[in-house]
């Protein structure tokens, strides 16, 4: 039995090195990347850049500080409080007030948690004119699984892939008739790849989530 014990604690040692790895150094380093890389677009296209998320939000912000910016405006559910330009509301009311093609767009790790995410995706495609950046919780991690407020994982986003693929959670209850969803961000894919289409399976679905484009066949897949 000392053995068992032993093995479970070597273990539930490694999920949370783990976990701390990845909320300590993996997703604070992601963040600064892709925030880098949505300020230098920002700077070539002139256009300002949009923060969705606020940069203070978060217990890890406290003590070492935030990994991005405000930007030119900061959007959040709650407000941004230190920022100098903020909106304040619920993402699926106050992006569709925003002009097309105004802004480029980086959004830090809340699209797991909102209710709208089609709505919210095209909005963002279509006001950033495909200059979008996303950054997300890790989807094998537990945070990803299990943090309060949790719906979805986020498996590829911009800029590492041309669409935003997500898996709800298996408690949450969102439709579901397929594995992954593919909320399609047409901007954003002939920014990246110039319009060439994505070289995955897709099936247009019998009935699913409301503005999810199409459903991405998994077969053979790990995810």
């Amino acid at each position: 039995m000392k053995y068992l014990w032993w093995t479970l604690g070597i273990v539930a040692t490694g999920i949370v090195t783990r976990e701390l790895w990845l909320a300590f150094v993996t997703r604070r380093q992601r963040q600064r990347t892709v925030f880098a890389l949505a300020e230098e677009r920002a700077k070539l296209t002139g256009k300002p850049l949009v923060v969705v998320g606020d940069p203070q939000q978060g217990i890890l912000v406290r003590f070492l500080g935030p990994t991005y910016q405000c930007g030119a405006v900061c959007v959040d559910t709650h407000g941004c409080p230190a920022c100098e330009t903020q909106i304040a509301g619920r993402l699926e009311d106050v992006l569709p007030r925003m002009a097309d093609n105004s802004a480029v767009v980086y959004v830090a790790n809340v699209l797991e948690q909102v209710d709208d995410i089609a709505l919210i995706g095209a909005n963002l495609d279509r006001i950033s004119g495909g200059d979008l950046f996303i950054t997300h919780t890790e989807p094998a991690s537990l945070t990803g699984w299990f943090w309060p407020g949790m719906r979805r994982r986020i498996l590829f986003a911009p800029p590492e892939g041309p669409d935003l693929v997500y898996r709800p959670l298996p408690w949450h209850p969102e439709a579901r008739t397929a594995p992954l969803y593919v909320v399609e961000l047409p901007r954003a894919k002939r920014r990246l790849v110039g319009g060439v289409p994505v070289q995955v399976q897709v099936q247009e679905p019998a009935a699913g989530p409301a503005g999810v484009r199409g459903i991405i066949e998994t077969t053979g897949w790990e995810v």
